[in-house]
């Protein structure tokens, strides 16, 4: 058993945030959650329109309430053990990062960027993303945003161009790790 029983994976959009943490999900035998997908049922039904969209629609102030919203009522109604993906802006959420339970494991998926531009751009770009230059506006995110996950940070897996299932391996054991020497 690893302990601590909460694991909480951050990361750039397209990370492996959320398939890695679903196959560490079934390898442990732990509940998993995407917080992006209760985000996505709020804001259907507050406006009837996917995060995408409503994010470039509405006010970020109220997309970031939101996605607050979703982690406190999640992190209240689940006992542990579970695994839990955040959005890749969630950093950036200084009301909902007070929320993290300090026993989680904070598990930060560190990626090339290039390699996360390449799935981003494939799955289409995101608003925030728009503009004359999206990989330039991607890179001023992504530094920002490598600070701010290295400081929240328990433990940073670097992934490289394994496949899933190596990359989930690598993530995992960096768990069992962290949790044996907290031992």
């Amino acid at each position: 058993m690893i302990n601590p029983l909460k694991i909480i994976m951050f990361g750039v959009k397209h990370s492996g945030k959320t398939s890695i943490g679903k196959k560490i999900s079934d390898i442990l035998k732990w509940p998993f959650h995407d917080l992006d997908e209760s985000i996505e049922l709020q804001t259907r039904a507050l406006t009837g329109s996917s995060i995408r969209d409503f994010f470039h629609i509405e006010e970020r102030a109220r997309f970031l309430t939101i996605e607050k919203q979703c982690l406190d009522t999640y992190l209240r109604s689940r006992p542990a053990p579970w695994i839990l993906s955040t959005g890749g802006g969630i950093i950036e959420n200084e009301n909902a990062l007070k929320l993290i339970p300090h026993d989680a494991v904070k598990v930060f998926l560190h990626n090339d960027p290039q390699v996360l531009f390449r799935r981003i751009e494939k799955k289409g770009l995101p608003p925030f993303l728009s503009g004359e230059d999206p990989y330039d506006a991607f890179m001023r995110i992504y530094t920002d945003r490598m600070t701010r996950y290295k400081r929240i940070a328990d433990i940073i897996v670097v992934l490289g161009n394994g496949s899933k299932d190596e990359n989930t391996e690598i993530v995992l054991q960096s768990i069992k790790e962290y949790a044996d020497a907290r031992k």
